[in-house]
């Protein structure tokens, strides 16, 4: 498997890539042009690498099947060259398929060359690097992993490169290995304070050197040839033993999971979802059967890409087989924990070979350290009479002791009567120093104990009911014992049969556990679970060994919550009575109750109630729980029972005392609710959620309410997105959006700028992607005239979204309702929340805040507290002409409607008869054509859209515009300028007319810089007061920058303090405005243009400079001289 670069054709240095700052191409755009599938390339080779095995449809499909990783950029010395690498929070995730990955790049530009199947030659190892993995918010942390594509493992081996070769296929899965930078290196460096502790006599010597090297795991062959070069070495500023050794195999083994596998789904915790990565990274290692690196253990870890210096030996090889499963791989518990040994931690990987198989001690130790009795596993030759709680025996090395033939120093410990709970040996001689797992390795090595025998329950102290822990687990007969306890089974023979002959080669796992679970739940037998497991071994690439594991952690589960729950018994009969203990019963009623909400949670806390999730007509809506429906749950799960007669028992409701314990404990005691919801979703990192119930990492409860839909594409073909797009703006083109007829909305399929209609397209995306980002504006439904259809129009959005017509909530005019108004919508968990009809200028801080805020604080009635609101709905304002502050104008977005008539009710040639009636009959197309357009966005790597955004709701804007471009539909946000000019209360109207006079004054003079006040003497800045003051005849009212009105009737403005603050937040927005302006030939104009206000300060003064885009000029038509002088 070895190769040595032909010097003849050397290969490009890429080391002057690497110290530029790079632009790393993403795989899917990478200018590749791959052969068909290179990995069956007849002559078994793909660009530096060699592949092995036979053609194998798995590993084709693996090839197929697409993957996010992250690309990035790491320097050991970052700062050499002036090279960086990628920052904080810049982490990115690339999707593409397995082939992308491993076809990867040749060297072009500043591109440096990789790919897993590539070793470019460079000078250095550092460079661009790749994660296993999803790095969500950009941060390469181990707490912030979500989604791995691969494990990966560093092996710095004291075998050969053929060997590791033959032990990784060996495997029969699907990898990729490389060599590494420094392969071949003939030094090892082992820090001086773990030589001395190795050591018996303190000092640097050879002896503990090897001592070292041999509880590391390198082979005995590799430990003897070691010799001391320098044992006072500095290496990279630590103070090591440098030994000579023969040549070191430094290499990295990639292995691709079958299904990728979201950590934060493991476990609510991410640190332990994180260990569960790592314990099967060490499963992995353990079945390579070599130490490893343990920092491939996190899952955060980079993997700088294959290289070789000039000259220097390397391999690169493909694995085909089928990709790992991860049910496949063991869980392998950490080492270093402290063991029997007191505070000697447990030796890593210790193995020995048997027979051809591979017998790992270590595994076993900490699977029944606390379990063997082992004076009954060990042969009765070797055991020498009591001693100290254990009984002597003839040590494993007694050879080695300075008196061969003295029995007495060596004592083995059962785990039943030693004092720290652990079966152990310990011997006082020279090998005092070994741990038992090391003696036991030794008996096993020399025959004297059977392996069979560690394994042997009846050689082990008795588990208690249900235990299953760390050093005390059941064995492999004990597992398939109570796998056979189970009850008569209730499953009919024609469903069984009908359910498993469903599934087939490509059926996931995790489908084939939903079944086993339910099965598991009617009561199946142990004969049904036979034919269950012929049925789908046969059917799927499940084997019954897979199939019986899942019945076994079904059957743990059970175990537990029977175990919880008989904790709580008075006679271990699971059942509590009325009289017992109170403390008991309330123990025994949450626990009963927990156990429910675990297996299926039904109760949850949210918006600071206890509540439930429950369909009210058709919609989907969270609601308070009273304490008489709690008790209904209490008395459904955990059922008390009161004593009659001499030994009978009767059934009766929970206590009432205990009922309202519980009741009023903290709500948080419940899995916490943000919202519920009818759609498919993705979560934060982009995952597709589609199965019914509650999902813990996102807090969301779904209810699809039986909407079956078509298969989702992962990675959308342009065909796909085209027709998703056509089939969304085609139902909506009859609607006026923009004052535009059908045919002209229709151009927005081929990519025109239609604001409105993007705009609307984002309004139906946005609960499917609701985790995404934090905070939603709210859409203004903008109408001239009643009839134009904005209710209609919404009706047909909540259909889609939520199966349902929208909900019209009227709007408070009273500003004291607005809180209790708005409490009692949020905590209706509602997708839309449909302001309708709004008749009055709106103008509430509360709603403001509602809208900005996640979160908001809001009152709650009849008490002095309030609660703060995390806002998961999104706010529609349906109204005639509408008029807003710009409080809450800057917190919006338009979708226009104008059908340009007099009585636009009465319009006639609508595509459908009864529009309503067809969104509801094919809503599972419009979510499927959602699904899909989503899906484009991250196919095509989730990039943030940056043209426009609204301040404060950038995430909201990046997130909605990003999926829009990417499926070519345009003019997002594109109408924030008429949304100014159409919803503007009649203060802002005013400030549009102030900013037109400056706008014209400008222009006049040529001089676009301002101050609030009046005009200093002889100072370029023009006074805003000034201009105030002087409009006469067309006043400016501004009634908040605190104006006095003259004998004469006269507004003067003279507060400048007032004006600035008032100035202050108006220039913050844009404004289109028209005036009148005459050029020099005397021809006047009516121009039209965009202001904006750049702050800056001249000696201490605040001012504005005036920024004006002209849009349109169009000259004022006049009959004749006399009309143009006195216009």
């Amino acid at each position: 498997m070895n190769r040595i670069v032909n010097e003849e054709i050397e290969p490009k240095d890429d080391t002057q890539a690497d110290d530029q700052k790079h632009n790393v191409s993403a795989p899917e755009n990478a200018k590749v042009v791959p052969i068909k599938e290179p990995w069956n390339d007849p002559d078994g080779e793909w660009n530096d690498a060699f592949v092995y095995g036979d053609p194998c449809a798995e590993f084709d499909r693996l090839m197929t099947q697409t993957v996010s990783l992250t690309l990035g950029m790491q320097f050991v010395d970052k700062y050499r060259h002036g090279r960086d690498g990628t920052s904080k929070g810049k982490w990115k995730r690339t999707t593409a398929h397995w082939w992308t990955f491993a076809e990867g790049v040749p060297r072009e530009g500043n591109i440096p060359e990789w790919g897993l199947t590539r070793s470019p030659v460079g000078k250095e190892k550092d460079g661009m690097c790749y994660v296993g993995g999803i790095c969500d918010g950009g941060f390469r942390t181990t707490d912030a992993m979500s989604t791995m594509g691969f494990m990966g493992l560093d092996f710095d081996a004291y075998i050969t490169l053929d060997e590791l070769g033959k032990r990784v296929y060996g495997l029969g899965v699907a990898a990729f290995m490389n060599t590494t930078f420094n392969h071949g290196k003939t030094t090892v460096d082992i820090p001086v304070g773990d030589v001395l502790k190795a050591s018996a006599d303190g000092t640097k010597s050879i002896e503990a050197v090897r001592v070292y090297l041999d509880c590391e795991g390198w082979g005995e062959d590799f430990v003897d040839a070691v010799e001391i070069e320098d044992d006072n070495f500095v290496a990279e500023g630590k103070r090591v033993v440098r030994c000579s050794c023969p040549p070191i195999t430094k290499a990295r083994v990639i292995v691709p999971l079958a299904e990728p596998i979201d950590l934060t789904q493991l476990s609510q915790d991410p640190k332990a979802g994180a260990e569960m990565f790592s314990a099967r990274v060490r499963g992995l290692a353990q079945m390579v059967g070599l130490p490893h690196d343990e920092r491939c253990e996190d899952s955060a870890r980079m993997f700088f890409i294959g290289k070789h210096s000039k000259g220097a030996e390397f391999d690169v090889s493909v694995f085909r087989a089928p990709p790992i499963r991860w049910e496949d791989i063991p869980e392998v518990e950490k080492p270093g924990k402290r063991g029997a040994n007191g505070d000697r931690t447990i030796p890593k990987n210790v193995t020995v070979e048997i027979d051809g198989v591979t017998v790992n001690v270590t595994d076993q130790y900490y699977r029944y350290g606390k379990r063997w009795n082992l004076s009954d596993i060990i042969p009765e030759e070797m055991l020498h009479g009591d001693a100290d709680g254990g009984r002597v025996m003839e040590c494993a090395w007694q050879g080695n002791h300075s008196d061969t033939e003295k029995m007495g120093g060596t004592i083995v410990y059962d785990a039943d009567g030693s004092n720290t709970g652990f079966a152990k040996i310990d011997c006082k001689h020279s090998c005092g120093n070994k741990h038992t797992v090391y003696h036991l390795a030794e008996l096993l090595e020399r025959g004297l104990i059977d392996p069979a025998d560690l394994e042997e329950a009846a050689y082990m102290v008795p588990l208690a009911d249900g235990q299953d822990e760390t050093f005390c687990r059941p064995t492999p007969e004990e597992m398939m014992e109570a796998a056979s306890a189970s009850a008569d089974s209730n499953v009919e023979n024609d469903d069984l049969e009908a359910r498993c002959g469903a599934f087939n080669k490509d059926s996931k796992a995790a489908e084939i556990e939903r079944l086993l679970k339910d099965l598991f739940d009617k009561g199946v037998d142990v004969t049904d679970r036979a034919r269950v497991n012929d049925i789908l071994s046969e059917k799927t690439r499940l084997g019954k060994r897979d199939l019986n594991k899942m019945w076994q952690a079904l059957d743990r589960v059970q175990k537990k919550i029977d175990k919880d729950a008989a904790k709580m018994s008075d006679d271990g009969s699971q059942i509590v009575f009325i009289d017992s203990d109170v403390d008991k019963q309330w123990e025994y009623a949450q626990a009963r109750l927990d156990a429910a909400n675990v297996a299926d949670p039904f109760l949850f806390e949210y918006m600071g109630e206890l509540s439930r999730v429950r369909r009210i007509k058709g919609k989907l809506r969270t609601e308070a729980l009273d304490e008489k429906h709690f008790r209904h749950h209490l008395n459904t799960h955990a059922p008390f029972y009161k004593r009659q007669g001499e030994d009978g028992k009767v059934k009766v409701m929970a206590p009432k005392d205990v009922a309202e314990h519980l009741f009023t404990r903290d709500h948080d005691h419940y899995p916490p609710l943000s919202r519920v919801t009818s759609l498919p979703f993705f979560t934060a990192n982009g995952e597709l959620v589609a199965t019914d119930g509650y999902h813990r990492q996102s807090e969301v409860y779904l209810d699809m309410g039986g909407l079956e839909l078509p298969p989702v594409p992962y990675e959308p073909t342009e065909g796909q997105v085209y027709d998703a797009k056509k089939l969304l703006i085609t139902e909506f083109a009859d609607f006026p959006l923009g004052g535009k007829t059908r045919a002209e909305i229709l151009k927005a399929i081929e990519g025109a700028d239609i604001p409105d209609i993007a705009n609307l397209m984002a309004l139906i995306i946005q609960p499917f992607v609701r985790e995404m980002y934090d905070k939603t504006p709210a859409a203004v439904v903008n109408k001239p005239m009643p009839g134009t259809g904005a209710g209609l129009l919404t009706d047909c959005v909540h259909l889609i979204v939520d199966g349902t017509k929208a909900t019209a909530t009227p709007m408070p005019k009273n500003k004291d309702e607005m809180p209790k108004t708005l409490l009692s919508v949020l905590r209706s968990s509602g997708t839309y929340i449909f302001w309708d009809n709004i008749n009055h200028e709106m103008e509430s801080a509360e709603l403001a805040a509602a809208i900005t805020g996640n979160p908001y604080n809001a009152r709650l009635l009849g008490v002095s507290a309030t609660l703060d609101i995390y806002v998961r709905a999104g706010m529609i304002f349906g109204a005639n002409t509408l008029r807003m502050s710009d409080e809450l104008r800057r917190r919006c977005y338009l979708i226009g409607l104008d059908a340009k008539c007099e009585r636009p009710e009465d319009r006639g040639g609508w595509h459908r008869d009864d529009i309503e009636q067809w969104v509801t009959d094919h809503r599972a197309e419009y979510v499927h054509a959602v699904l899909v357009l989503v899906n484009n966005w991250l196919a095509k790597g989730g990039t943030d859209f940056t043209d426009t955004k609204i301040a404060s709701f950038e995430g909201w804007s990046k997130v909605l515009g990003g999926i829009l471009r990417d499926a070519g539909i345009n003019g997002f946000l594109g109408n924030r300028d008429q949304l100014y000019e159409e919803v503007s209360d009649e203060k802002t109207g005013e400030i549009y007319r102030l900013v037109a006079v400056m706008a014209a004054q400008a222009r006049k003079d040529k001089n676009y810089d301002f101050r609030v006040g009046k005009q200093k003497k002889g100072s370029r800045f023009l006074g805003i007061l000034d201009l105030l003051n002087t409009r006469v005849d067309d006043e400016i009212t501004l009634d908040d920058w605190n104006p006095k009105r003259l004998i004469t009737s006269e507004l003067e403005y003279n507060d400048t303090g007032t004006a600035g603050k008032r100035f202050k937040d108006a220039a913050r927005n844009p404004y289109t405005v028209t005036f009148a302006e005459v050029d020099d030939e005397r021809v006047e104009w009516e121009v039209t243009g965009v202001v904006t206000f750049k702050a800056e300060k001249y000696r201490g003064d605040l001012y504005y400079e005036l920024l004006f885009e002209e849009k349109q000029r169009v000259p004022v038509p006049v009959e004749n001289e006399h009309d143009r002088r006195t216009r």
